[in-house]
């Protein structure tokens, strides 16, 4: 990566910290999962990680359940990350997946 586009991607990801509604919002206000699904989900569209998991993030601070439960059921491709980062966690379908962060949050 050249310097300059080092310094455009810096500004980039500034501006989604700065104005994005999950401004000031640490990674772990965030299901770790729905995080890492977003994060592959949003690295699509954007070079950096950095951008994709803020943009992830203010997908998640609209609905904590954005990939797995809103996006996922609607875009295959979405679904083959998804089962991807679930069995990767131990879980073989989204019905347990969200069945185990219900329990969590319940707590």
């Amino acid at each position: 990566m050249k310097f300059n586009d080092a310094l455009k991607e810096n500004a980039v990801v500034d501006a989604l910290k700065n104005q994005g509604k999950a401004k000031h919002k640490s990674d772990d206000d965030y299901c770790p999962i729905e995080m890492e699904i977003g994060r592959q989900v949003e690295k699509e569209h954007v070079d950096s990680d950095e951008a994709a998991k803020e943009i992830a993030k203010d997908h998640l601070q609209e609905n904590p359940m954005y990939y797995t439960k809103v996006l996922a059921p609607k875009e295959k491709e979405v679904m083959d990350i998804t089962m991807k980062v679930l069995k990767k966690n131990g879980y073989d379908s989204l019905e347990k997946f969200w069945a185990d962060s219900k329990k969590k949050m319940a707590e």
